[in-house]
């Protein structure tokens, strides 16, 4: 959510935020601005929605969904301007931050590598030692963040295809990503009951504690709202 400004979105925020739990706000990395976190803080906050922070590597152009090789150093400082800032609008809205999750190939790259989980986490630690943290299961993340007494919170994917090994179909399949209503459906009652069948048709164990949906799915308010009519 509060990814509005980048190029290839048109807001959609209102039309979601009465469908969902928990909300992840961009904070100007892949996109947003302060102006933008303090309208997307005062919406969630007015549907009764959780907020998060949703940090990710600085990549407008990509829409944080570039992998860059850059020092901890100044993916420290990066992250650390990123979370400080959603932090501050927090307090001045008197609104408590619930989590925090990676975007894109931020949240790939630390599911995967030491490194950038690593740093997430000593910047959480520093930051909001307290806030819980997304993390998809059994990943470096998961791992690094509970071994210093982070919170987690393990999550899957509602409009995402998932291959054998339990990774996400990568972006440059075309068929990555599911704007079928009905498919979205399908795949949200099945992490629900602890599976995924994946794109070669195989049906594994994955178990979850709650599901994502991308904001700039085209099909999002649909699938949600389908989702939403069984209660």
């Amino acid at each position: 959510m509060g990814e509005w400004d980048a190029p290839h979105l048109t807001s959609c925020d209102e039309d979601i935020m009465p469908l969902v739990d928990m909300c992840n706000i961009a904070c100007g990395g892949h996109a947003g601005s302060k102006r933008i976190i303090q309208t997307t803080i005062d919406l969630a906050n007015a549907n009764n929605v959780k907020v998060g922070a949703h940090p990710s590597f600085e990549d407008r152009p990509n829409f944080g969904r570039k992998y860059i090789s850059i020092s901890q150093i100044k993916l420290k400082r990066s992250l650390t301007q990123q979370l400080e800032l959603f932090l501050s609008i927090c307090y001045a809205q008197s609104i408590n931050a619930f989590h925090v999750k990676a975007h894109g190939a931020l949240y790939h790259a630390c599911n995967q590598n030491k490194k950038e989980a690593e740093t997430l986490v000593s910047v959480i630690l520093k930051l909001c030692p307290d806030i819980l943290v997304l993390v998809a299961p059994d990943s470096k993340l998961e791992k690094i963040a509970r071994s210093e007494g982070i919170k987690t919170m393990t999550e899957s994917f509602i409009d995402r295809k998932y291959n054998d090994d339990l990774t996400l179909v990568s972006r440059t399949n075309p068929e990555s990503v599911i704007q079928d209503i009905k498919e979205a459906k399908k795949q949200y009652e099945a992490l629900c009951a602890g599976k995924i069948i994946t794109k070669s048709g195989e049906v594994k164990i994955l178990n979850t504690s709650t599901v994502c949906i991308h904001g700039d799915n085209p099909q999002c308010v649909k699938i949600l709202k389908s989702i939403r009519s069984n209660g």
